[in-house]
C-alpha cells in the first residue's frame, strides 16, 4: 500500500512540474523539474520489475519504430560525430525514454493511468488560472508572482496590440515564451479538457473550460492558431464534414459544453481579427518573424531533400546550415540531421498513435483526435522536441487505448 502511495505521489509531482519548463540555480544553471521526477520514477521502475517481474510493455510498431529511432541516433551520433552530436543524443534520448518507456512502464495499472489522468487534468487547471492571474497582474502594471521569486526560465511578457490603445500581454505561465505554452495546453491541456468531460459534466466543467480557453487564447500564438484550425479543417475531412456538423448540432444539452468551446474560440477569433497573430498566420510575409520562419524552411527543404537515407548528423542542423538554429520545422530538422530514414521512423510513431485513436473514436471522441492532428502540425513550425508533452500525450492515449474496457 505504501509502494502505491508513493508512485501516486511521484505520478502527480510529475504532472505538476511539467508546465514548467525551467528552474534557475543560481542564475548559472537550469533544471527542468519534470526530469528530476523522472529520475526516481526509473528507479522505482526499476525495484519494481526485479522485484515483481510483471512490467511489460504491450508492443506494436509504433513502439518498435521509435525504439529503433533511440538506436539511430546513437549510430548517427559516433558515426557522423560533431560537437553537437551527443547534446543532442542524450536530448533525444532523456525525452523519448521518459515520455513514452518510463511512462508507459511506470503507468502499469488501470489505477495509476486514471490517476495520472486525474493529475493532469488538474495541472493543468491551475496552470491556466496562474496564466490568467499572471497576465492580469502585468497588464495593471504589477510584477507577476514568476519574476517575483526569479525563479523560472521564464521570457519577458510582449504586448499584443489589436488597435492603437488596447493590447494584451501574452500568457508564459512558467514557461520560456508562448509558443512553448500554448504546445502544452494543445497536447497536455486538451487530453486534460476531455478528462474533465468524462466526468459529471456541471458547473465546475464549465469553468475549467472557460480557464483553459481564456489560457489558451491568450498566448496569442500564430503557430497554435495554424495547427489548431488545420487539425479542424483534417478532422472535418476525415469525419465528413456533414457528420461533423450534425456532430455539433446534436449534442444533448449535457455535453453543450463541446459547443460552447467551439463558439468561445470564433469569437475570440473574430475580436482578434485585427492582431497580429492572424495576419501573420494568413500571410507570413506581413511580419518580420513570418519572413524569417520562411527563409529557414526554404533552406531546411533544400538541405533536407540533400541530407540522404542517414542525414548529416546529429546537430548538423545547428552547427553547418547557415542559419545558426532550427528551420522551425521538427520535420525538417530531422530530415536534414537523421535523413530520411529518421523522419520515417518518427512518422511511423505518429502514425500508429492517430490510428489508436481513429480506431477508436467511439471511445475517445473530438477532443483527442484534435489534440493529435494539432501536435502533428504544431511541429511543422516548431522544433523544440525537447518539450515532452506531446510525447507524454501520446503516451496516455495508447495507455487509455489498451485499457479503454476500464474507463468505459
Amino acid at each position: 500500500m505504501s509502494f502505491d502511495i508513493l508512485n501516486k505521489t511521484l505520478i502527480w509531482l510529475f504532472f505538476l512540474c511539467l508546465p514548467a519548463t525551467a528552474i534557475k540555480l543560481g542564475g548559472i544553471a537550469y533544471l527542468r523539474p519534470w526530469l528530476m521526477i523522472a529520475i526516481p520514477m526509473s528507479l522505482f521502475l526499476a525495484i519494481n520489475i526485479l522485484i515483481n517481474q510483471k512490467i511489460k510493455i504491450k508492443i506494436d510498431y509504433g513502439i518498435v519504430s521509435i525504439f529503433i529511432f533511440l538506436l539511430l541516433c546513437f549510430w548517427n551520433a559516433i558515426y557522423f560525430n560533431n560537437e553537437k552530436s551527443l547534446n543532442y543524443f542524450f536530448a533525444y534520448f532523456v525525452v523519448i525514454f521518459v515520455s513514452i518507456f518510463i511512462i508507459m512502464g511506470f503507468l502499469n495499472k488501470p489505477i495509476l493511468i486514471r490517476f495520472a489522468l486525474e493529475a493532469n487534468s488538474k495541472a493543468v487547471l491551475f496552470i491556466s488560472i496562474y496564466s490568467i492571474i499572471d497576465i492580469t497582474l502585468l497588464h495593471f502594471d504589477m510584477p507577476s508572482p514568476a519574476s517575483i521569486f526569479h525563479l523560472f526560465d521564464r521570457g519577458n511578457a510582449v504586448s499584443t496590440f489589436t488597435s492603437s490603445d488596447f493590447y494584451f500581454f501574452r500568457a508564459y505561465a512558467l514557461n520560456e515564451e508562448p509558443s512553448v505554452f500554448s504546445f502544452y495546453l494543445m497536447s497536455l491541456g486538451f487530453l486534460g479538457l476531455w478528462w474533465r468531460s468524462k466526468k459529471i459534466l456541471n458547473y465546475s466543467f464549465y469553468l475549467y473550460t472557460l480557464f483553459f480557453s481564456m489560457a489558451f487564447i491568450a498566448t496569442f500564438s500564430s503557430s497554435a492558431l495554424f495547427a489548431l484550425l488545420s487539425s479542424l479543417i483534417t478532422v472535418s475531412l476525415i469525419i465528413g464534414l456533414p457528420s461533423f456538423l450534425k456532430f455539433l448540432v446534436s449534442l444533448r444539452l449535457k455535453k453543450r459544453p463541446y459547443l460552447l468551446i467551439s463558439i468561445f474560440v470564433g469569437f475570440c477569433l473574430y475580436f482578434l481579427s485585427k492582431s497580429k497573430m492572424l495576419l501573420k498566420m494568413i500571410n507570413p510575409t506581413s511580419s518580420r518573424s513570418g519572413n524569417i520562419r520562411l527563409e529557414r524552411m526554404e533552406i531546411g527543404l533544400e538541405n533536407a531533400t540533400n541530407s540522404g537515407f542517414f542525414g548529416n548528423g546529429l546537430g548538423w542542423t545547428t552547427l553547418e546550415s547557415g542559419i545558426g538554429g532550427s528551420y522551425n520545422n521538427w520535420y525538417l530538422d530531422l530530415a536534414s540531421d537523421l535523413g530520411w530514414i529518421g523522419l520515417f521512423l518518427v512518422l511511423v510513431y505518429f502514425s500508429s498513435i492517430l490510428l489508436l485513436v481513429l480506431k477508436n473514436y467511439k471511445f475517445f471522441g473530438l477532443i483527442p483526435l484534435l489534440s493529435v492532428f494539432s501536435c502533428l502540425y504544431f511541429f511543422m513550425v516548431f522544433s523544440q522536441f525537447y518539450e515532452p508533452f506531446a510525447f507524454i500525450s501520446f503516451s496516455l492515449i495508447t495507455l487509455l487505448s489498451k485499457n479503454k474496457s476500464y474507463f468505459t
